[in-house]
């Protein structure tokens, strides 16, 4: 469905979900598997657009933005959820998490 609707629209998709799936118009195609039951709340993809958001203003490509997005957010729910150690995480546990994770990416 992500790749239909990429090459149709000629952008790259991404479908938040349980295994997000991203898709470009070019036929790239890239899952993301990080992440845990903590996504499953309001507000998880406010924070996936921010984080895909401050990645494209980072210079990214589209495609490579929206992995970026999807792993950060996926690693910083698994960082809250360890840090917390309880399965009630809020949007802003992840939130508060982002930080870590990026610095831990770039150690």
């Amino acid at each position: 469905m992500a790749a239909k609707y990429a090459e149709q629209w000629g952008c790259t998709v991404l479908l938040k979900s349980y295994r997000s799936v991203i898709a470009c118009h070019d036929g790239r195609i890239a899952l993301n598997t990080n992440g845990n039951s903590g996504l499953a709340k309001g507000g998880s993809g406010d924070v996936l657009s921010g984080i895909t958001l401050a990645m494209l203003s980072q210079g990214l490509e589209s495609f490579n933005a929206a992995c970026a997005g999807a792993y950060t957010l996926g690693a910083s729910a698994d960082e809250a959820m360890r840090l917390l150690k309880e399965r009630m995480l809020m949007a802003r546990d992840v939130t508060d998490a982002v930080e870590q994770t990026v610095n831990k990416l770039f150690e």
